[in-house]
């Protein structure tokens, strides 16, 4: 995460956005159905900008015995996307999508399965409305990413530029320097070469202002407030070990008090478990751990009744 976080602070003054204009009803979601017909619903919420794709493989394993709502957010895997007004949050605005299908589509209490900046969609869903879900898995995925070394941090505090004037700085970045700069960090996030080429496509077919206006809000939101709201448990799976590109001495002993630290007013409690090699694709790198802390997680939180 902190090594994350470095790289999305960095990516802040150099990444590329292209706006452009959709209508106003542009869906926010789109939602692929795989595995058991009648089994207990999952929301899987990809991160980064990755579409629902990122998801293949642990839907397939997990489709096994669930049913997974595999989604794609608007902006990403080349969808059309959001049309916002300035003020407007795509994290509040993914969330309440989420809500509504879940809703539709008559769901009953289904466990949010998120990734990264998914997480901080998923976070927002489930303290906006409490009521709708049965579960919250998040992978690599925090209340306040800015403030993981320091909790008394605002988004005051960062005193990042304007977001007018910060969005302005991302326009003119070249396709191909976009992408060279992007190589080079998810070379970072993941270990299998393959997959580096998989994450990096998936960076290529998204919409720059989506990710620009996502790391923004990243950067710039605290869901610590609401946690109480939350009622269901919260498992959190992280690593640490890509940080010690930045930090030598870090240690798994010195990480997880830090991620405990940010989960702590969760209303019904929450649990971080870390893996000593996983970078933050973990669901690519170590898809047998993350696959089995999941099953872990459904299997001590059953569905209600």
């Amino acid at each position: 995460m902190k090594t994350l976080l470095h790289t999305l602070a960095f990516s802040l003054l150099l990444l590329l956005t292209a706006g452009s204009s959709v209508a106003a009803s542009t869906p926010a979601i789109q939602v692929e159905v795989v595995g058991k017909k009648d089994g207990r619903p999952l929301l899987l919420v990809p991160g980064y900008v990755a579409p629902g794709a990122l998801w293949k493989e642990t839907a397939a394993t997990l489709g096994r015995r669930h049913q997974c709502h595999v989604v794609t957010l608007a902006g990403t895997g080349g969808t059309a996307p959001l049309t916002l007004a300035p003020t407007d949050s795509y994290y509040s605005t993914y969330a309440r999508a989420l809500a509504d299908y879940v809703k539709a589509n008559k769901l009953r209490k289904p466990v949010l399965v998120a990734h990264q900046t998914g997480g901080m969609v998923a976070m927002r869903a489930a303290t906006d409305f409490p009521e709708l879900f049965g579960g919250l898995v998040l992978l690599e995925a925090l209340p306040a990413p800015f403030a993981v070394s320091n909790p008394r941090l605002t988004p005051d505090s960062l005193k990042l530029p304007a977001r007018d004037q910060l969005l302005a700085m991302m326009v003119n970045l070249p396709r191909e320097s976009f992408l060279k700069q992007q190589k080079m960090f998810i070379n970072t996030w993941v270990t299998d070469t393959a997959q580096q080429r998989r994450v990096l496509s998936w960076a290529d077919q998204a919409d720059r202002s989506t990710w620009a206006h996502i790391v923004y809000e990243s950067m710039t939101t605290d869901l610590r407030p609401a946690l109480p709201r939350l009622q269901v448990p919260v498992l959190l799976l992280g690593i640490w070990v890509a940080g010690k590109a930045v930090q030598p001495d870090l240690s798994a002993a010195k990480v997880k008090p830090l991620f405990e630290r940010q989960l702590a007013q969760a209303g019904a409690g929450a649990e971080v478990r870390l893996h000593d090699a996983a970078r933050e694709f973990m669901m690519l790198d170590t898809p047998e751990w993350t696959i089995s802390n999941i099953e872990q997680y459904l299997a001590a939180h059953p569905a209600r009744r």
